[in-house]
């Protein structure tokens, strides 16, 4: 293998759980990876269709990540039955692969390496997978745990240490990619899992190369979709600064509580690479609805309303969503019920809730309520 080559293959990366974001108040929050002067929250940047590939936008340096969502319990989804649904993708086509990946599965004779096994453990804590180099008789096998946490290991006549029967040991205790690939998933009735892949862009006078990046979201039915989900594979900055990333696995864990969004990152022949993430189900699907909401927050607070609510039965303890909620009733006409929901808002929230009630003009609608001077003095 030469030196090139091997310099491009590392190990993936493991990116931390849980990067979804949540908006502050009734106005929609901007994309971290949409610059200042993107459009406003009357031409949302992330209404934008759902296309395999699409024209970068902006600069998107490596260290921009998505805010962590607000650390509010999920209800059980025990509880939720009712979102169960089938589980689907758009677009189905990733690389040379279809969504959801099956490694029984044929692909096309092309020159991107991918993983000869993969799948969750069975008690859904770790995920592994097992990455051919394409130019040597030597695979790494990783296995990511949910904290984030990696173990890797080599087998082939051309590794530094050939650990066959430590990675056989391993796949026989965890059993992984035993299970089926699942047909449902938790959220599956209205929500649709979303992708589009934006291309690097070449540096110029020695300039940082913006990297390709996977954005991953959901579409609710009858909507148009929302990304909030950015992945990037950062090891190949210093060698090449266009290459592709496609979504290589997304599947719901065993236990339904998590989906993982395994990348295949592409820059020709031998320089296939993957990288792990992790998504908590309930995050990702209250990100949807949330997102979707406050969209319609202006034009159709009616609509916007529908969609809190349903959020609200996702994180029945997030202030900001109970908030948002009474900013979509006040502006739909609706003031009857701006108050359990403001209530309940400002109950969770504390002082942060409460500031919010006060300065929000969204709220305009009721301010002059006897109730709303009693709830918020």
């Amino acid at each position: 293998m030469n030196t090139d080559v091997a310099r491009i293959l590392r190990l993936p990366t493991a990116i931390s759980l849980l990067p979804l974001a949540v908006a502050l108040g009734c106005t929609p929050k901007t994309d971290p990876a949409v610059p200042a002067a993107a459009p406003t929250a009357s031409t949302p940047v992330e209404d934008d269709k759902s296309a395999a590939v699409a024209p970068p936008t902006a600069d998107d340096p490596a260290t921009v990540e998505p805010d962590q969502p607000e650390p509010t319990p999920s209800a059980p989804l025990t509880s939720l039955a009712e979102f169960e649904g089938p589980l689907r993708f758009e677009p189905k086509e990733a690389g040379d692969g279809y969504l959801p990946a099956d490694i029984r599965g044929k692909r096309e004779a092309t020159m991107m390496d991918h993983p000869r096994k993969f799948g969750w453990a069975a008690d859904s804590q770790s995920y592994g997978y097992c990455q051919p180099s394409g130019g040597a008789d030597c695979s790494t096998c990783v296995v990511t745990q949910v904290d984030g946490t990696q173990e890797s290991w080599t087998r082939g006549r051309q590794c530094e240490r050939h650990q066959g029967e430590t990675i056989k040991a391993a796949w026989g205790a965890h059993r992984y990619g035993e299970a089926s690939i699942p047909s449902t998933w938790a959220f599956g009735k209205d929500l649709t899992i979303v992708w589009k892949m934006l291309p690097g862009v070449e540096p110029e006078d020695g300039a940082t190369p913006r990297l390709a990046r996977l954005r991953v979201g959901a579409k609710v039915k009858g909507e148009r979709p929302v990304y909030f989900v950015t992945v990037r594979e950062k090891s190949f900055r210093e060698y090449m600064w266009a290459h592709d990333i496609f979504p290589e696995v997304i599947v719901p864990s065993p236990d339904g509580q998590r989906l993982v969004i395994m990348s295949h990152s592409f820059a020709g022949e031998f320089s296939s690479t993957m990288t792990v993430r992790f998504i908590d189900v309930a995050d990702f699907a209250f990100d949807a609805y949330h997102r979707t909401a406050l969209k319609h927050l202006t034009k159709d607070p009616a609509r916007a309303a529908e969609l809190l609510a349903t959020a609200a039965k996702i994180k029945p303890d997030a202030w900001k969503v109970h908030h948002n909620l009474a900013c979509a009733s006040a502006l739909a006409g609706q003031p009857d019920r701006v108050q359990p929901s403001l209530s309940r808002a400002i109950e969770l929230g504390g002082a942060a809730a409460l500031a919010k009630a006060r300065s929000d003009k969204d709220l305009d609608a009721v301010r002059d309520a006897a109730w709303f001077s009693d709830l918020v003095k």
